[in-house]
């Protein structure tokens, strides 16, 4: 466990103190550890987050539009730094699907996930937390 070793120091008119860090190689090889756990993890929630809403529900019996496919391709993700991913998707009905602000009651009923809802699946603190025990040996 790291410690801290002080030492004054008299030097004629100077009076100070020298502060000394043992140990450290010991936080750096587990700060080593913990970028690639939690790295992982979130990747981990978002690639599961865009799985999730490129998922097409069955067509309903009776619905007489065609499916292009368009929507689901339209989800984009991009993971950026250690900690933040973005999933998101710019075909223009897509807030009418599958965002949760504006999806209509249609898309509710039949079965299409909001960008929300997809998120709600997953507990991204507890997927952290879990990667860095593991990476720790806890």
């Amino acid at each position: 466990m790291p410690s801290a070793a002080a030492q004054t120091m008299f030097t004629g008119h100077l009076v100070g103190l020298s502060v000394r860090i043992e140990g450290w190689q010991e936080i750096v090889g587990k700060l080593e550890r913990i970028q690639p756990a939690i790295i992982n993890a979130v990747a981990t929630a978002g690639a599961g987050v865009w799985m999730d809403l490129t998922y097409y529900p069955p067509q309903q019996q009776g619905m007489t539009y065609e499916r292009t496919g368009r929507l689901g391709r339209g989800w984009q993700k991009n993971f950026r730094a250690i900690t933040t991913f973005h999933v998101w998707n710019d075909v223009w009905y897509a807030p009418d699907v599958q965002g949760a602000a504006d999806q209509k009651w249609i898309h509710a009923t039949t079965g299409w996930q909001t960008e929300e809802g997809a998120l709600e699946k997953y507990d991204v603190l507890a997927m952290i937390q879990e990667e860095i025990d593991k990476a720790l040996g806890a």
